[in-house]
This record gives C-alpha cells, structure tokens and sequence, in this order.
C-alpha cells in the first residue's frame, strides 16, 4: 500500500512539474508576442509620421509655389532654408506629432525650378521609417502638385 502511495505521490509531482513547464513556455510566448505587436505598432506609427511630414511638405511647397512660383530663394511658406546643391536640407526637425516626431529633408532639382524631392523620417519609439517623393508643378497655372508616388527608403 505504501509503493501505491508513494508512486501516486511522484506521479502527480511530475505531473505538476510538466504543467508548471508548459506555464512556463506560455508566458514566454505571450512576452514574445508582446514585443513583436508593440515593434510593428511603432513600425506603422513611423511610417505614418513619416507621411504626416510628406504632406506637410507638399502642403507648404504649394503655399510657397502660389506666393513666389520659385522653390530655390531658400524661403519655403515662411520657413527659412538653407539650399545646398544636390543635397538634402533640412526644412523641418524633430516635429512631435502624437507619441513620435518625424524630419522633413528636400533637395531641390537642379535641373527645374518646379521639381524637389522631398525625404521624411518619422519615429515612434525604436522604429524609424523614411519615405521620399519627387514632387512637380503639374499645372503651372493654377500651382497643384503632384507626387510621383512615394518610396519606402528603409524598412
């Protein structure tokens, strides 16, 4: 009677031990889970900031565009640039727009007076996602932008 008690003792201890382990591998998989959902929370939130300044961009570029029809006089919609050529300057930095911030770059081109690319950079925790555009004048009469569609530069 005691080796029946004494195997049903060590019977539900293992059983308790392999329940214990299989807790275990859960929880480690809901932390795991966790952090991948909070990383491609913050990766959208980035890519959505990133485009928050694209559009800002576009929006001043056209409001200077109808002020002075010349996107190279280092003056866009009342902000002060500093043009260098054929590369990226800055004309916005470390906006905070909601639980991140995002840059806006543009590199006028050398070539026209209508055209820019336009490089915004947004970031939300440890993502950082970066989208380029090349915008024009598609109606010099009336200045509506268009942009060619934009690139996910990084990802």
């Amino acid at each position: 009677m005691n080796n029946v008690r004494g195997s049903v003792l060590l019977m539900c201890l293992y059983v308790i031990g392999v329940l214990i382990m299989i807790g275990a591998a859960f929880s480690v998989l809901m932390v795991n889970e966790r952090l991948s959902t909070q990383h491609y929370i913050q990766s959208v939130q980035a890519l959505y900031l990133a485009e928050a300044g694209l559009e800002k961009a576009v929006y001043d570029l056209r409001q200077d565009y109808i002020q002075s029809s010349n996107w190279n006089d280092g003056i866009i919609n009342g902000i002060t640039v500093v043009p260098v050529p054929n590369q990226y300057y800055i004309l916005y930095s470390n906006v905070s727009l909601g639980s991140g911030q995002y840059t806006v770059q543009i590199m006028n081109d050398a070539a026209a007076m209508d055209k820019v690319w336009v490089r915004s950079t947004g970031n939300s925790g440890h993502a950082q996602k970066t989208i380029q555009a090349y915008v024009i004048v598609s109606n010099p009469i009336g200045p509506v932008l268009s942009e060619k569609g934009w690139q996910l530069v990084n990802s």
